[in-house]
């Protein structure tokens, strides 16, 4: 069963395997589809509040350091499951939930 912040490799539409976390709650999860947001590793200048860092070896399996990027959220589709690598601490569930408001002006 997935949760909010369970952290892991998944088939994304027109994009492919990537890492991603679940952002949508378990009873969204469970009676639609979860939904994600995708990490990556790419480094740069993120000028808005809409991406969380991961340290090095926060998450074992993503590269050394990784980004939450918060405003590339995707549904997963089909019954592939989520190749679960972790789950997010809860102090930096409060950090991806406040750049998820910041993208939806909540």
């Amino acid at each position: 069963m997935l949760e909010p912040g369970d952290v892991g490799w998944a088939s994304l539409p027109g994009i492919g395997r990537k890492p991603v976390v679940v952002v949508s709650t378990r009873v969204v999860s469970v009676a639609l589809r979860p939904v994600v947001a995708r990490i990556t590793s790419i480094e740069r200048d993120r000028p808005l509040p809409t991406a969380v860092a991961l340290d090095d070896g926060e998450v074992v399996g993503l590269p050394a350091r990784s980004w939450i990027i918060c405003h590339d959220l995707a549904t997963l589709v089909g019954d592939e499951p989520l190749e679960r690598l972790g789950v997010l601490s809860p102090a930096r569930m409060v950090d991806v939930e406040d750049a998820l408001r910041s993208v939806l002006d909540l």
